[in-house]
């Protein structure tokens, strides 16, 4: 049964729209801190509606008996497509309904307080730093030379610091990479309309967005390093065996 879509979806603007009580109201996917796409910010749309019609009902009248029931089965129906949503999805309409990055300051201030912040194990960044380190031994082997050791630590920290070194390797889903590549998309033509405007820099001015090759280079390295990352790989087999499959996780 396809999901129920609560607003209209603009492709041109990457916007959700609704007009409600004879006002347009609108939410980009930047808002909802979402990729800009139908599929993977509606139910974020859905949520963020939900909230802002019932400040909107909160502000023109005290609801009805009759309002109470609809605003309780809406509720209803938003907990149980929040229950079926995988682990990302759900990450993202907590972040619509409380505003982006909340849901992250809340993680890191629990942890703050109950002194356990994630498993350091687990965390992306100590992820990355086990995986340089089993480069720099290579390196240390003559099994690698110093420039691709070089190339691989910027290439990968790139990636660690989009994602965040603090969050939990879970963060990498197949959705979630697919997200960074399109990021390193966005990057590639920032260069190209930089370079086809063929503006000038100024002093200190550093060319915007990232030339082909290096977005190329931070892909595959990024993809080496989630496809011989066993908890990188098992959190995308898991939501997209195909995609997994060609990231090298799946034999």
């Amino acid at each position: 049964m396809a999901k129920k879509l609560l607003m209209t979806w603009d492709g041109n603007t990457k916007r959700w729209l609704k007009k409600y009580r004879g006002k347009m109201h609108s939410v980009s996917c930047r808002q909802l801190g979402t990729p800009p796409t139908k599929e993977a910010s509606s139910s974020a749309a859905n949520a963020w509606w939900l909230s802002k019609q019932d400040e909107i009902d909160g502000k023109a009248r005290e609801r009805t008996p009759l309002q109470e029931m609809q605003g309780i089965a809406r509720a209803l129906a938003f907990i149980e497509e929040f229950e079926k949503a995988d682990p990302e999805t759900k990450f993202q309409i907590a972040d619509a309904v409380l505003g982006p990055g909340t849901v992250e300051r809340m993680r890191e201030g629990v942890d703050l307080i109950l002194n356990t912040p994630t498993d350091k194990d687990r965390s992306i960044g100590a992820q990355v730093e086990g995986w340089l380190n089993g480069q720099k031994a290579a390196l240390a082997a003559g099994q690698l030379d110093p420039t691709s050791y070089d190339g691989y630590r910027v290439n990968l920290n790139r990636f660690r610091d989009w994602i965040g070194a603090g969050r939990s390797v879970a963060t990498i889903t197949a959705a979630k990479f697919k997200e960074f590549y399109e990021y390193l998309l966005s990057e590639v033509g920032k260069r190209r309309e930089w370079e086809q405007g063929n503006v000038a820099l100024k002093p200190g001015e550093k060319k915007p967005g990232l030339s082909s090759k290096y977005a190329k280079g931070i892909f595959a390295t990024t993809k080496t390093f989630i496809g011989s990352s066993v908890s990188g790989c098992e959190m995308l087999t898991k939501p997209d065996p195909a995609f997994a499959f060609a990231m090298g996780c799946v034999g």
